[in-house]
């Protein structure tokens, strides 16, 4: 949380002491947007010391919630002039491909630097195929969203996909393996 006044000694913990590949930031339930200056700095900390930094766009869907609850999504828009100023930036936008919040930002992100999504909030019946006309299946990542949604759902989604074996097995692991990998 860059709003943390220890944020800065965090990251490096993270990756000296824990050996972590990556971080998860949920900034709409931290309270911070990102135009928010450490927010910046956070991302070139995690780029230098090559940790992955996975950003939750969203963590509910708003029909699930009361109207009183809700948490809106993430504003993105940021991005797009953070992640070209970033070199060695890996970013994973979770939960960024629901129907409703697919928008042209987001496919334009997905140029300007080592951005992936993943399919767990991914809706309607041939989803996958659907999130492929936009995206490179490069920079597509298997994602669950376990425990809130069933992890055989995602399953589903593959399995009920058609997509070439080699597609589908870069959307199950080889992506991930690339993105994990320590040589980039």
């Amino acid at each position: 949380n860059p709003l943390a006044a220890n944020w800065e000694a965090e990251i490096i913990r993270c990756h000296e002491t824990h050996h972590m590949s990556g971080i998860r930031l949920h900034p709409n339930y931290h309270g911070y947007s990102l135009y928010y200056p450490n927010f910046t700095r956070l991302l070139t900390a995690a780029a230098d010391r090559k940790i992955i930094v996975q950003l939750v766009v969203l963590m509910e869907d708003a029909r699930m919630l009361h109207a009183l609850l809700r948490v809106p999504p993430v504003d993105i828009t940021p991005l797009q002039q953070v992640v070209p100023k970033t070199p060695g930036l890996k970013l994973v936008l979770l939960n960024a491909t629901s129907t409703a919040y697919r928008t042209d930002k987001l496919f334009r992100l997905l140029d300007s630097g080592e951005v992936y999504v993943e399919i767990a909030m991914a809706e309607v019946a041939p989803c996958v195929e659907i999130l492929l006309e936009n995206v490179p299946y490069e920079r597509v990542l298997f994602g669950s969203h376990t425990p809130s949604f069933y992890f055989e759902a995602a399953l589903l989604k593959l399995k009920e996909s058609a997509l070439p074996a080699a597609h589908l097995r870069a959307i199950s692991s080889e992506n991930a393996r690339r993105l994990l990998s320590t040589k980039s």
